[in-house]
This record gives structure tokens, C-alpha cells and sequence, in this order.
């Protein structure tokens, strides 16, 4: 009996599909624990956890345990940027860490955004007080799949009723490797008198005017390099958290890094 053509491209369809779903069940043995898991109950939702910027935690200022893990997800975010970490060790390795790849829903069209979140927990539930946790997200862009991740954003705790205070001083800035390079403001971007390109995406013009972007009021530029690879980290810093004589932003709310 001949089979249709069509019959036989549907199967290699299903085929397919079945070996994706098997290579995936694989990789997915490889995973650490994952601490985001251990806030979920039974019904796969947080349970007996507050959000650390939530209206119960009624703060909005990082701890040393926050900074800290803030500071090393901003180290994981240089580390992908400047190729020397790939995010699919990252999700492989790292338990603080889960990666999602945004995949197109035709196959012929490239892989080019993910994100990354970073979860910890700050207090562990009692049987008398609910506990508490903390996380940070960054987002990530590329052209296509044979290039390296290009750009990352990261905005911190923004679209509550208060700012976070990220509390930030020059030695904070030091672990991480950042040199600083120079303080310019939205209204420079907007006039053309800096022409600093943030992302790869975007024109500087187009930039001030779109989206977070144009909520801040200074930017601090600093440079950095990873696996030889230089690096540009811009952080924005809102009107009513600017401070002239601070040479570097103590509480800044946003960070972009480029692949230079």
C-alpha cells in the first residue's frame, strides 16, 4: 500500500515532537533543585511565603541578604552577556536560577529573547509566622541563535507603591568589577547631547522616549569586561532618588547591560 505523502510528513511531524518531548524529559533530570520550588505547595502555588516587597513585608529597603543576592545575579547576568556563562548551564547548575527561552511557534524562526529569575529565601516559614522570600529578573536579547546573548534589562522591585532603595556604595560596585565612566541625564538623550546607545535594539532617541526607560531621571554609566569580552552597564536612578554629589547611584531601580 502507498502512503501519502502527507500521511508521512505528519508522522515525521509526531516523531518529531515525541523525541523533543524526550530530549526535554532528559534535561530536565539534569536540573538542580530549584529554590523556587521549595515555596510551592500541593496545588503548585506559593504557599506560606510573603513576597519581600509586598504590602506585609511594608519595606522597601534591601537587606545585606537582598544586596547580596542581588549581586550575584547581577555577576550571573555580566557572566551571560560577556559569553562566559551559557544560560543552559545556568539552568543546568545553578538552584537560585531558572531560565525560560521565549520560542517563536514557527520553528524556522530563531530563538533571540529569554529571561532569567533568581529566587532566595530570606526566612523560612514556622508553624506561628509565615515565611518570606526575595527574587530578581532580568530579560535577554540577541539576533539570532549564532550569535551571543547581546543585551540585558533588569528592573528591581519596580511598579509598587514606593522605590525600592537598593542601598548601593562604591564597594558594592567594586565586587563587581564596574568602572565608573560618566553621569548623564533622560533630557541629554532626548536632545541628541549624549548618543549612547543602550541595546543593540534601539536608538538612543527611540530609547528615551519607550517604555521604563524614560522613568528614570540620570543614568551612571560604567564599563567592565568579561572572558575578554568589554561590557557597558548603565543604571538609572529616578528624580526623587538622584543625589548631585553621589558619584555613584545608591539607590538606582534599573540596570542595562551591552555587549559592546
Amino acid at each position: 500500500m502507498k502512503i501519502k505523502p502527507s500521511i508521512l510528513i505528519a508522522l515525521a511531524i509526531i516523531f518529531i515532537g515525541f523525541c523533543g518531548v524526550i530530549a526535554m524529559s532528559q534535561n530536565s533530570d539534569k536540573h538542580p533543585h530549584k529554590i523556587f520550588n521549595d515555596l510551592l505547595g500541593k496545588e503548585g502555588v506559593i504557599e506560606n511565603f510573603d513576597y519581600f516587597l509586598s504590602d506585609e513585608t511594608k519595606r522597601m529597603k534591601l537587606t545585606s541578604i537582598d544586596k547580596n543576592n542581588l549581586e550575584k545575579f547581577l555577576d550571573v547576568i555580566l557572566n551571560v552577556v560577556g559569553g562566559t556563562e551559557k544560560v543552559g548551564d545556568i539552568d543546568d547548575n545553578n538552584p537560585n536560577v531558572q531560565v525560560d527561552l521565549f520560542v517563536p511557534k514557527l520553528p524556522s524562526v530563531p530563538i533571540t529573547s529569554a529571561s532569567m529569575k533568581h529566587t532566595y529565601i530570606i526566612k523560612q516559614p514556622t508553624t506561628t509566622a509565615r515565611g518570606l522570600y526575595g527574587d530578581f529578573s532580568a530579560s535577554l536579547e540577541r539576533k539570532d541563535e549564532q550569535t551571543p546573548w547581546l543585551y540585558s534589562r533588569s528592573t528591581i522591585g519596580y511598579g509598587y507603591k514606593a522605590s525600592v532603595q537598593t542601598n548601593f556604595d562604591a564597594e558594592d560596585f567594586n565586587k563587581l568589577g564596574l568602572k565608573f565612566v560618566e553621569k548623564f541625564f533622560l533630557s541629554d538623550l532626548e536632545t541628541g547631547k549624549q548618543k549612547l546607545d543602550f541595546t543593540p535594539l534601539h536608538d538612543y532617541k527611540s530609547f528615551a522616549s519607550s517604555g521604563w526607560n524614560s522613568y528614570s531621571y540620570a543614568f551612571y554609566k560604567f564599563t567592565t569586561i568579561k572572558n575578554s569580552v568589554p561590557l557597558t552597564v548603565v543604571l538609572g536612578v529616578e528624580k526623587d532618588k538622584y543625589n548631585e554629589q553621589e558619584t555613584t547611584p545608591k539607590n538606582w531601580f534599573i540596570v542595562y547591560v551591552k555587549r559592546d
